[in-house]
């Protein structure tokens, strides 16, 4: 499921995201989605995106506590067809 980044209720927390270099982690292309499982490896996450394993390193993982999709969220790009993870935010807890 894609979620709006410009519109909708969580449109101010999506422009809010930014990884460690101060790059927005959502352009207008809409290229974050909700994430319904990961698992935690020594390098970082492993997560299934549109029915591609991407791993997720510990340099893209935002450590943020205000996640208020309910879901994990991931932010790719796409080089050469192959999505690259340039945001993870895991779900909130509790």
């Amino acid at each position: 499921m894609a979620i709006a980044h410009d519109d909708g209720d969580f449109a101010a927390w999506f422009r809010s995201l930014r990884n460690e270099s101060g790059t927005h982690c959502c352009s207008p292309s809409r290229d974050c989605k909700e994430i319904n499982s990961y698992i935690g490896t020594d390098n970082g996450y492993r997560v299934m995106y549109n029915g591609i394993e991407v791993n997720v390193p510990w340099s893209a993982v935002l450590q943020r506590l205000d996640n208020p999709t309910g879901h994990a969220i991931l932010c790719i790009s796409l080089i050469d067809g192959e999505p690259l993870a340039r945001c993870f935010i895991r779900a909130s807890e509790g």
